[in-house]
């Protein structure tokens, strides 16, 4: 604790720190702050404020004190901490109303938001009326945000022009549904507020052929 509250007194913007030596060694101490740190502690508030021999430093989520007389030290949190969400569509089924040009469904929850068809990762269905396109989480979770990602290709980009969102819950209640006209450039983040769902929905509201880069469904625990 010591050390890691000294190290958060005293960071800058200049240090890198070698791995390949076998271990971790620094150059300039205590001047690189790792970026994954701000998830627990947030960003510096200010510089550390120095009393005889304690040093205290704030950030957005904690307070952190040093006395170096004492060799003792307190990283004391004072907001919660904010979890970053989770995307579990990855870790669901996708299936879709039809497949063509090999366009099959699992491509719009294979991680890759590449929204050109060259590319192997946009599904395609038929051209027939009312598309659709769906994905079932492993369980129900709580939706905090979804993001569509639609085709990018000049040609087709259009096409996700006019569908509704539907998300429903583990006995198939309907928790959130929503039409859109806007085209997804190249993605369109949608707020659900934290409802229950396990399988999410999309489907075009014209007769055309549906095509999706990517779909995430963002979840925090």
């Amino acid at each position: 604790l010591f050390t890691f509250a000294s190290f958060l007194l005293f960071y800058g913007p200049n240090t890198y720190w070698i791995y390949n030596t076998g271990y971790n060694k620094t150059q300039g101490m205590f001047d690189y702050y790792p970026e994954y740190y701000n998830i627990a502690t947030g960003q510096s508030l200010g510089s550390p404020q120095r009393n005889g021999w304690v040093y205290t430093r704030e950030f957005e989520n904690v307070s952190v004190r040093v006395d170096l007389e004492n060799k003792t030290a307190s990283i004391t949190q004072y907001r919660s901490v904010v979890e970053l969400p989770t995307n579990v569509a990855l870790n669901g089924t996708a299936t879709q109303s039809s497949t063509d040009f090999g366009g099959e469904p699992s491509r719009a929850i294979d991680g890759n938001t590449n929204g050109a068809y060259s590319g192997g990762s946009v599904t395609h269905t038929a051209n027939e009326s009312s598309p659709w396109w769906q994905v079932e989480l492993d369980s129900e979770k709580t939706i905090n945000e979804i993001i569509v990602y639609g085709r990018t290709d000049a040609c087709c980009a259009d096409r996700l022009s006019d569908y509704t969102v539907t998300v429903m819950d583990s006995d198939s209640n309907i928790t959130f549904t929503e039409s859109y006209t806007s085209v997804p450039n190249p993605s369109l983040s949608i707020n659900t507020n934290n409802i229950q769902g396990q399988i999410v929905i999309i489907q075009s509201n014209d007769s055309t052929a549906l095509s999706l880069a990517e779909v995430q469904v963002l979840y925090i625990q």
